[in-house]
């Protein structure tokens, strides 16, 4: 489930393009996107992180830097990992992601859908058998993180990852969105068919199209916001970045940004002080963007300048 660990931090999803008018009136320019939006005594810096890079990657640009040391709150997509969250993220794929009294994936799959992810996830070196225990989104998710390992890419050493240690560091208060579990009990509560649609647009994106990893993380960094919108959400007429279906493009992209948007709504109304708010990179792109939301909502919405790192 590729998207769903670019937009998302568990294993995809998880972004306005040329029709907001906030980002058609700044152009991209090197290093990726930031925007900020304020009131007299309150700003909010917004900035949309790629959950996957190589090793060795460099990401923050002079324009990232600045909005962050001049924060005094980091506000990320979920909670921070501690004991704790990792606790309740293992409890939830017991209980939630895992068949009972014997049932298997396998079994639950058609003949073709078997052989076809089957063929897919052999070639990470993972039989479909060892996917068996798993209900089909959390197998989608599994497969997702197998394939990017494999791929090189370091889930350790992430931008969001960073962010964390450099705010712990400078004694920032750290804040979320939402719970880790939140998104997983939402996909957990989709139809057997929705899951298994989602099983398999990810493995067919793996198969198709293997290197969407490596050409969202290179718009990223070129703060090529339109291309990243075309990609994930399917911005550029086709079919290339169409979601698995409108559910699952409506739970895991457009509610959470509205919730979102009302949470920072209330953020600038209710509180002072600066902000800097981290939200996986498909979420900050398209015509559902949080940024598209703001926007409509009646805030200006500045796309920054950004330089090289």
């Amino acid at each position: 489930m590729s998207r769903f660990l670019t937009l998302t931090s568990a294993a995809l999803m998880l972004t306005a393009c040329g029709s907001d008018p906030t980002l058609s009136a700044n152009p991209p320019a090197e290093g990726p996107a930031i925007w900020t939006l304020a009131d007299a005594d309150t700003t909010v810096h917004l900035f949309g992180y790629t959950q996957v890079l190589k090793p060795d990657v460099t990401w923050q640009s002079e324009a990232v830097s600045t909005a962050f040391n001049a924060a005094d709150t980091l506000i990320l997509e979920t909670e921070p990992a501690t004991p704790e969250t990792q606790s309740d993220i293992q409890q939830t794929m017991r209980s939630l992601g895992f068949y009972q009294e014997g049932r298997t994936l396998g079994a639950t799959l058609s003949d073709e859908q078997a052989e076809e992810i089957g063929t897919v996830s052999a070639q990470f070196g993972v039989p479909l058998t060892a996917l068996d225990p798993l209900k089909p989104w959390l197998a989608s998710m599994q497969l997702g993180v197998v394939a990017i390992s494999a791929k090189g890419y370091d889930l350790t050493q992430t931008p969001v990852a960073t962010l964390q240690r450099q705010a712990t560091e400078r004694g920032m208060t750290i804040r979320s969105l939402e719970s880790p579990t939140t998104l997983m009990q939402k996909i957990a509560g989709l139809n057997e068919d929705e899951q298994i649609g989602m099983l398999l647009h990810g493995a067919r994106t793996l198969r198709d199209d293997p290197e969407q990893t490596a050409r969202v993380n290179s718009a990223w960094l070129a703060g090529d916001v339109n291309s990243i919108a075309e990609t994930l959400h399917g911005d550029g007429g086709d079919d290339s970045g169409a979601w698995p279906s409108d559910a699952v493009y409506t739970l895991m992209l457009t509610e959470r940004n509205e919730f979102w948007r009302d949470d920072i709504a209330t953020l600038m109304e209710t509180e002072t002080g600066t902000y800097f708010i981290a939200v996986g990179l498909g979420h900050l792109a398209g015509k559902d963007s949080l940024v598209s939301m703001l926007d409509e909502a009646g805030y200006t919405v500045l796309r920054q300048s950004r330089q090289d790192p």
